[in-house]
């Protein structure tokens, strides 16, 4: 194991990132990168690619300093990193920018391509653009930890574009969008594997559908996490699912769908989710403000409140959870109650239905409204204002 030393900003010679990437490259085994001579101050430093991506072949350790002091930036001209596969890297305490490659889609990967054993910490990815996720393109591992993912550009996940596995912890994906007819504003899960762990997916813009995560044919978990803001024109403003979805401990809420005719404010769900331990609220969509299901869903121990379903158009939909012909809904000890069905978008004209089409209940839910739904029995019908109902269980005064 060697350590070679970066010492100037130059994008190529010796001191160079270039040049202490392609030294470790040429070295078998594992070795670090690390920051000495000009780095050693407090002034801000940026490493600009010379229009060629760094690219790694070989175990490495790359030790920079702190994200806000020192950033490796593509200059719009070239990805930052490309990790070839059967490979370990690990990079720290960097801010990765301005990655762009212009592929035969115009831009096939932003930031990073991993296809190797990728873990990020304390780092921030910012300003890249691709088409398969502006930040990070990834098909092998990823772990992400105490690291942002903002302000990133892509048609399929602005954020991230996942087929391997890719682990979320104690980080942010905010503010990142898509192109207009793109989907997964923050994550886009083709085929892969995802676990988003006390992390927080906000204000993150799907294009058409999946403003926080799009998840395809891929497995999906979220755990004590917040799903916050996100938008998408048709389907899912924080979630969309069409994989397996299950979500625990966490909170989705103020997400929303922004044209009509469409559902799911919080989730839309055409593949297999379980929702458990869980708050959505005030998130807004056409049909189902809270959850649109159109497949398989399990609510369990969960409150669903303050949903709105705009209804434009006059037909039958719920602020809670509209469940379709073609949906199978259960719910367990949960709490439905206080969503909106809100006809022309007209406040004098406001109904609040909770749910609508038929469920499965295990007859310990509290419903508000249980108009438009069948399968909850009458008892469970919420006799008292939803404000009591969250004022007792979280202890506080409920406006």
């Amino acid at each position: 194991m060697s350590t070679f030393n970066v010492t100037n900003t130059n994008a190529t010679g010796i001191g160079s990132l270039q040049q202490a990437v392609l030294n470790a490259n040429a070295q078998t085994g594992r070795d670090i990168i690390s920051f000495n001579g000009i780095f050693g101050d407090k002034i801000a430093d940026t490493i600009t690619l010379g229009g060629s991506s760094l690219s790694i072949i070989d175990d490495l350790e790359i030790r920079g300093k702190d994200a806000n002091s020192l950033t490796i930036s593509g200059d719009n001209a070239s990805l930052v990193f490309e990790i070839s596969s059967g490979i370990t890297v690990k990079i720290g305490g960097l801010t990765i920018a301005d990655g762009y490659n212009s592929g035969p889609t115009g831009g096939d990967y932003g930031g990073i391509y991993n296809q190797g054993i990728l873990s990020i910490s304390n780092s921030i990815i910012k300003y890249n653009v691709g088409y398969y996720g502006g930040g990070i393109y990834n098909t092998g591992n990823l772990t992400l930890k105490d690291t942002s993912i903002t302000r990133n550009v892509g048609y399929l996940g602005g954020g991230i574009y996942n087929e391997g596995t890719l682990t979320v912890s104690n980080s942010s994906i905010n503010n990142n969008n898509t192109f207009a007819l793109g989907t997964g504003g923050g994550i886009y899960n083709s085929s892969g594997i995802v676990t988003v762990d006390n992390s927080t997916i906000s204000e993150n813009g799907g294009g058409t559908d999946g403003g926080g995560i799009y998840n395809s044919f891929g497995i999906l978990t979220v755990n004590y996490s917040t799903i916050q803001g996100n938008e998408a024109y048709d389907d899912g403003g924080g979630v969309y699912n069409s994989g397996v979805f299950t979500v625990a401990n966490s909170t989705i809420n103020d997400n929303r769908i922004t044209i009509a005719k469409n559902g799911g404010g919080g989730i839309y769900n055409s593949g297999a989710a379980i929702v458990n331990n869980s708050t959505i609220s005030g998130n807004e969509a056409e049909a189902g403000g809270g959850i649109y299901n159109d497949s398989t869903i399990a609510v369990r121990n969960s409150t669903i409140t303050l949903n709105t379903a705009y209804n434009y158009y006059g037909g039958s939909s719920a602020g809670g959870i509209d469940n379709s012909s073609f949906g199978n809904a259960t719910i367990e000890n949960s709490i439905v109650a206080g969503n909106y069905d809100n006809p022309n978008n007209d406040s004098t004209n406001t109904t609040n239905p909770d749910l609508f089409g038929n469920f499965s209940s295990n007859g310990y839910n509290l419903i508000g409204n249980l108009n438009g739904s069948r399968g909850f029995n009458s008892n469970e019908q919420l006799k008292v204002p939803i404000e009591k109902v969250l004022d007792k269980l979280i202890g506080t005064q409920v406006a």
